[in-house]
């Protein structure tokens, strides 16, 4: 979909029927997000209320996905009793995970100009979207109740939160692999297509940073924040030579729990809390940012969060935040049947 630069084509089919869009994960700016009609991810950070909607669907749409692992998990029960059309650009998509009812192999573009070709005039479907509305008053509730977290460690959905309601319009996000990065998907939005990079199936830890600065450098003139955990920083902080050398000032917002927070997450949720090798030990990472000559802060204080954010936002250079939150604070693991006592 943002390959073939889809998003036009596809606000307009699902006005044209009425149709809630919901996208696969990572890839949540294919619209701007404030469209009446656009509902979030169907994968990492659906809430009830559009989860439930979805499971109504007496079709879906799938334009541009793999409806690969990220997404699916490739649960057989992924879509409930709905009769699936799936356009995929590679045939061996179509069908490959979940039966398909009818396939279209073509770009997205092609996929979608073609169907909302023969629709006519369209349908009218007021109930229908008014559940949508419904859906993202939800949504918007669930994002605000963040901003009451208070105590600290901070609540990283606050930290989260708090950063979304400081952020330049049309900002680029980058995020990484890994639990406290992950509220991401519930708590941040996006104005505009290609606004979003993140990690796919493979979920490759520590490229949260690199990711942004390759993002500086194709869109130099946009603001640029990273989001990562410490774990995931580690993999890749020394990057902070080439934000320096290359004068790429991105801002990395470091999640910092002091621990591998989805491990931690698993052996919670599988392995009733006995815990092990999740902990690790950080520097400082205001002070590991000043001694590459980059700007860094640290948060301790909820109630610090925006301002500090919006100081690193100002700078004109590289800056890092480190932001000292709740090890005990993670979103719950997606696959229960992954592992097992």
């Amino acid at each position: 979909m943002l390959w073939d630069e889809a998003s036009g084509e596809l606000i307009a089919l699902a006005e044209a029927l009425d149709a809630p869009i919901m996208t696969s994960t990572g890839r949540d700016d294919v619209v701007p997000n404030g469209h009446p009609l656009f509902l979030g991810s169907i994968g990492r950070g659906t809430l009830p209320e559009a989860h439930a909607l979805f499971e109504k669907a007496d079709v879906v749409f799938a334009v541009g996905t793999r409806l690969a692992h990220s997404t699916t998990f490739l649960r057989p029960g992924f879509f409930g009793s709905a009769r699936l059309i799936h356009a995929a650009v590679d045939p061996h998509n179509i069908g490959r995970n979940f039966a398909t009812e009818v396939g279209m192999n073509a770009e997205a573009g092609l996929a979608l100009r073609a169907v909302l070709g023969g629709l006519g005039e369209g349908v009218e479907r007021p109930a229908w979207r008014a559940e949508a509305a419904a859906v993202r008053d939800a949504q918007e509730k669930h994002r605000e109740r963040a901003l009451e977290y208070g105590g600290k460690p901070i609540d990283p959905r606050r930290a989260q939160m708090a950063l979304a309601r400081v952020l330049p319009e049309n900002t680029i996000i980058t995020n990484d692999a890994g639990s406290a990065a992950g509220y991401v998907y519930e708590y941040q939005r996006f104005d505009q297509a290609r606004s979003f990079v993140a990690p796919q199936d493979l979920a490759a830890i520590g490229i949260g940073y690199p990711l942004g600065l390759g993002a500086k450098l194709a869109r130099p003139h946009q603001k640029v924040v990273t989001i990562s955990g410490d774990g995931a920083f580690l993999c890749n902080g020394a990057e902070l030579e080439t934000a320096m050398r290359e004068n790429l000032p991105t801002v990395c917002v470091i999640l910092n729990n002091f621990n591998l927070g989805s491990e931690r997450a698993y052996q919670k949720h599988f392995y009733e809390g006995r815990y092990i090798a999740d902990a690790i030990g950080n520097p400082r990472f205001d002070e590991y940012a000043r001694v590459f000559g980059a700007a860094g802060f640290r948060v301790e204080d909820p109630e610090e969060l925006e301002d500090v954010y919006a100081q690193a936002l100002k700078e004109d250079g590289p800056a890092v935040v480190d932001v000292i939150i709740d090890q005990d604070v993670f979103p719950e693991p997606r696959r229960k049947d992954a592992v097992k006592n």
